[in-house]
């Protein structure tokens, strides 16, 4: 594979494998494992057990947030329909 011959003859050879390496870390999510091992966190929002608790119940109210919205837009529809 002389067609990039600046990269020279083994990065052809090395490239494939450190992405090889690099897919398969993040299929297992191996830089979230290091993350939990040094005691970091993936979301930068929570810093601790209780801001976690509450972002919990943030996502709860989001979800039923939505539901009520899709039901209104739903309710929407079906009385415009009935009009027609």
């Amino acid at each position: 594979m002389d067609v990039l011959p600046v990269l020279g003859s083994s990065f052809f050879v090395f490239f494939p494998v450190v992405v090889a390496l690099l897919v398969a870390a993040f299929s297992f999510r191996v830089h979230a494992r290091l993350l939990r091992l040094f005691g970091a966190s993936l979301d930068p929002t929570s810093s601790d057990a209780a801001a976690q608790a509450d972002h919990g119940s943030d996502a709860a109210s989001a979800v039923a947030e939505g539901v009520a919205l899709i039901q209104d837009r739903k309710r929407a529809l079906d009385a415009a329909v009935v009009h027609r």
